[in-house]
């Protein structure tokens, strides 16, 4: 699904909400989120069952790193991003990437199988950087709101502050979803996501929703209007996106007898 097509799904969504920015954006939400329905589980997860951070070398070992490797490592994915956003996926090439960091192509190799392995982990290091964020931002919020509005407002607040993150990693996703490859989005990261959601809940209400019901669609809100937010920045607002989602949960609980 390319960006123009994320857009033209919107405005067939608008016969449904008129005059209802958020409503659209919420329902559509369920339409164009890529994040839980488009792409398939990868098989080379970024966690081991214990999410202990492993660093994959490029003969497939697993085994712990030196400061300097960790530094080496990061530079090659900081580079991989810059080069991803100012001149596309297909561009990027490792030959590049091994001449901007100013070392031989193999040093990439040591770290990463392949370009698609790269990437993955790429992508990987972005999503590690929103869980971080969204975690931090929970536990300095002092105020009286909610666990699930600290967790949504700061998902969205990090979507605003990383926009050109987002979009490489939905080219990234793109690309390598259209070319067989298997997604940078695996299913321990939606688990997680779920996990996480669900702990929320339980915490907010006293009592724990069923297991991938309410936290998956919540997510799947999470994400479709980022996706429309990043693609169409000028129709979507996620102020009203956040207390929309928030309503039609409380709604929802509500209706469940758990409120």
């Amino acid at each position: 699904m390319t960006f123009g097509q994320i857009i033209n799904s919107r405005n067939k969504c608008q016969l449904f909400f008129p005059g209802s920015r958020s409503g659209l954006s919420i329902f559509s939400a369920f339409i164009d989120s890529f994040w839980g329905i488009v792409y398939k589980r990868t098989r080379n997860q970024i966690f081991e069952p214990d999410k202990k951070r492993i660093v994959n070398t490029g003969m497939g070992a697993k085994q712990t790193k030196s400061f300097t490797e960790i530094h080496r490592r990061r530079q090659i994915i900081d580079i991989a991003i810059e080069m991803i956003a100012t001149r596309g996926y297909q561009q990027t090439t490792l030959t590049k990437i091994a001449a901007k960091a100013g070392f031989s192509k193999g040093v990439i190799f040591y770290y990463f199988k392949n370009k698609e392995d790269l990437v993955k982990q790429t992508g990987a290091a972005m999503l590690e950087e929103l869980r971080t964020y969204t975690i931090k931002e929970m536990k300095q919020d002092n105020s009286d709101k909610s666990q699930l509005e600290k967790y949504i407002r700061a998902y969205f607040d990090f979507i605003r502050q990383n926009r050109q993150k987002f979009l490489i990693l939905m080219e990234l996703g793109f690309n390598l979803n259209s070319s067989g490859q298997h997604s940078i989005f695996g299913a321990h990261e939606y688990r997680e996501c779920r996990d996480r959601l669900h702990f929320i809940l339980g915490k907010d209400n006293g009592t724990l929703p069923r297991e991938g019901d309410l936290p998956a669609v919540i997510q799947g809100m999470l994400d479709g209007v980022s996706i429309q937010w990043v693609a169409d920045i000028r129709s979507v607002d996620l102020d009203l996106c956040q207390t929309t989602i928030l309503n039609m949960i409380d709604s929802y609980l509500t209706a469940q007898g758990k409120k």
